[in-house]
This record gives C-alpha cells, structure tokens and sequence, in this order.
C-alpha cells in the first residue's frame, strides 16, 4: 500500500482542495495533488506547483513500477507522466462510456475493465496501445451468457497474468434508472492465457491473489 504525505495543510493552500477534479495520488518517493489548472508536490513542506497541461477533466492514475498512465474518468484521454511531466498519448476524446471503472497495467500496456455510461453497465477489456493512440477491446472467447456482469466501481487486482473482479454496483433490472443501487457479491477471474472468464468463489479469490482487492483512484 502506498502512503500519501500531505504535508502542512495552510490557509494558503486550503483552497486548492475546494476545486472540482481533485486527485490525490502517490508515485515513486513523492506525493501528488491535481488541482484546476496545477499538479502540486505535497510531499514537498511547503508544497510546490506547476501547471499539468491536462485538458479539464477527472482522472485515474495507475502505476507499476516506474510506468505511470493518467486516465480520463470515462476512459479515452491518456497521459504519461513520467519525470513528473504529463505527456498526452492517445489520439481521442473522452468515451462517456465507462466511468467508475477499474484500470491496471498488463505488460507495460494500459487496461480498463468495466464501468457505467451511456445507460449501460460494461463487463468489457479495452487496451490502450500507446505506439497508436489508440484503444481497443481486449478478445475473450467467453460465451455472453457466461460473462462476468457488467459493473460499476468493482474491486480488482491484477496478479500472475489474471485479472481479478469482486463487488461493483451491477445493474438493477426493478430499478432501471439508478433509484435503487444494486452491488454485486460475485467474484470472477479473467485469464489473459486462455482469454477465458470464469466466476470464483470469494474463498477461493482471497487463496489465488494472495493481494487485498483494491478500488481505482
């Protein structure tokens, strides 16, 4: 687990707390707070800051090792960042289509699984491919009946080339406008080998990551 160091909270940069894409996030010795217009060094006493350059957006930031990718909320907007520089890669706009999802990183590549927009729950893969900007749905050769559900803010962890999913908000067919939230307590693997998914019992996911399951953000 990573630690975030926030420093000396002042009445001076009390207000940066207050803006609308807030995100908070640790990487390598340092911790980070995006804020309007500037990324903040809020491991530094008194913080720095410089303007990021991101397009005005809410983001997730997933790391592995020394590779680090920023991500628009509804997945499509792509950032590197990298000597603590953010560098746009990929070649579109916001999708709109897979807010709350969970993203990880699979082979030095970009992965976002699940996620809610456009009136639906998504159950799919896409993989970012930096080379080409662009994204991509990663295959399966799960029948759709045997696929995991489509779910919002699941909990997942990506170990031994397996994709681990538990929770989420699942789609409530007597509540189809959201009125009524309905969380899933499946627990599914996919195994990028075979390309297959298959559904777990919670036991048996907690004995085969061996990892606490953890949210995006």
């Amino acid at each position: 687990l990573q630690t975030i160091f926030l420093g000396n909270i002042t009445a001076q940069n009390k207000d940066v707390l207050e803006a609308s894409n807030l995100l908070l996030f640790s990487f390598q010795e340092n911790s980070f707070l995006i804020s309007g217009d500037s990324i903040y060094t809020v491991s530094d006493d008194p913080w720095t800051a410089k303007a990021h350059g991101l397009e005005n957006l809410t983001y997730n930031f997933v790391s592995q090792g020394d590779l680090a990718y920023l991500v628009n909320s509804s997945n499509g907007v792509v950032y590197s960042f990298d000597e603590q520089v953010f560098k746009r890669l990929d070649q579109s706009a916001p999708f709109l289509s897979q807010f709350g999802h969970f993203p990880f990183i699979r082979s030095g590549k970009l992965f976002i699984f699940g996620g809610y927009g456009l009136f639906t729950h998504k159950n799919i893969i896409t993989q970012f491919n930096a080379a080409t900007g662009e994204t991509a749905l990663q295959p399966t050769i799960t029948k759709q009946n045997e696929m995991i559900p489509g779910l919002y803010k699941p909990m997942g962890q990506f170990t031994d080339n397996s994709l681990f999913i538990a929770s989420g908000e699942i789609y409530n067919e007597d509540s189809p406008f959201k009125l009524n939230i309905k969380h899933s307590t499946e627990a599914w693997n996919f195994n990028f080998d075979t390309l297959e998914w298959s559904f777990l019992s919670l036991k048996r996911l907690a004995w085969k990551s061996e990892k606490v399951l953890k949210t995006p953000g």
